[in-house]
């Protein structure tokens, strides 16, 4: 495999695109099925949603590619946006990084680490005064290189089940205990 290359994502890329963002989503999903959603058409939905924010000037899409003699070939792919001040996470104006993700056959070879560099050198220069980066608790690699490039721990989402809730119409008739 060639030399690991990044630039700006094309709308051409959308469906490579489209691809990648399912697959790490269906990660996601096995990770923690009840947070994370995956459906049919997820291949789609994510190439339409991508090729989208590839019109945003607020989001910033990267590709990572290798060329042969045959083209080129993407085999990942870094998506983040600029967000203004957010009064829900308390959170000022900020770069945010949402995907990054690596296709197996290219993994080991410092793609995530030129993708991750170069997501947040774009993010800066348009403006990001901090950026910060989603990512599954259970992602140990994706922890792993973020961590190991100087990114801290702040805030940790925890989630619950309507249906897991006692007092919830959600939730499901619960067995009374025997007495002893």
């Amino acid at each position: 495999m060639s030399e690991i290359e990044i630039r700006p994502a094309r709308p051409d890329d959308a469906p490579a695109l489209g691809r990648m963002g399912a697959t790490l989503a269906r990660l996601h999903h096995r990770m923690d099925a009840r947070r994370f959603f995956a459906s049919e058409g997820m291949e789609e939905g994510y190439a339409s949603w991508l090729a989208k924010e590839l019109a945003s000037r607020r989001a910033v899409v990267l590709a990572a590619v290798t060329r042969s003699r045959g083209g080129e070939q993407l085999v990942g792919y870094a998506y983040g946006r600029l967000e203004g001040r957010d009064w829900n996470t308390l959170r000022d104006p900020s770069g945010v990084g949402v995907d990054l993700y690596v296709a197996p056959r290219a993994r080991r070879r410092g793609a995530g680490r030129l993708l991750l560099e170069a997501l947040l050198r774009e993010l800066v220069r348009r403006g990001a005064p901090q950026v910060v980066i989603h990512v599954a608790a259970r992602n140990a690699r994706a922890l792993e290189l973020f961590e190991g490039m100087g990114f801290r721990r702040t805030v940790l989402e925890l989630a619950i089940d309507a249906a897991e809730l006692p007092d919830s119409p959600r939730a499901e008739p619960r067995r009374p205990r025997r007495s002893r």
